[in-house]
């Protein structure tokens, strides 16, 4: 049985909220000297990646302010290309575009919740 695309939204959600939570008063510098962190973070870029890939396009064209194909394609980037990451472009979708992306989730959710 298929997962309701819902969920994948959801896990959205929860990874963006798992990544604030790691870079949480954390510089630049801490983060990247932070292995672990790192890694954990870019876990999460994953699992975002891989949830934006299983929404149906149907839904996707209904926001087309969400950059979709930008965002698989950073998860396709930090899973293929391990060792050529950039941490610098890791740290500004971290600080500035995952929250705005989180709250665009979120308004998704509630519009088709109700």
């Amino acid at each position: 049985m298929s997962r309701n695309y819902n969920l994948y939204l959801q896990d959205v959600v929860v990874a963006a909220d798992r990544i604030a939570s790691y870079v949480e008063g954390v510089t630049r510098g801490e983060f990247e000297a932070d292995q672990m962190r790192l890694d954990a973070v870019i876990r999460n870029l994953q699992v975002i990646g891989e949830a934006v890939k299983k929404i149906p396009n149907s839904i996707k064209k209904g926001y087309p302010s969400i950059l979709w194909h930008e965002i698989a394609g950073l998860r396709n980037r930090v899973t293929h290309v391990y060792f050529d990451v950039d941490i610098n472009i890791i740290w500004d979708v971290v600080q500035f575009e995952l929250p705005t992306l989180k709250t665009q989730i979120q308004q998704i959710l509630k519009e088709r919740s109700g």
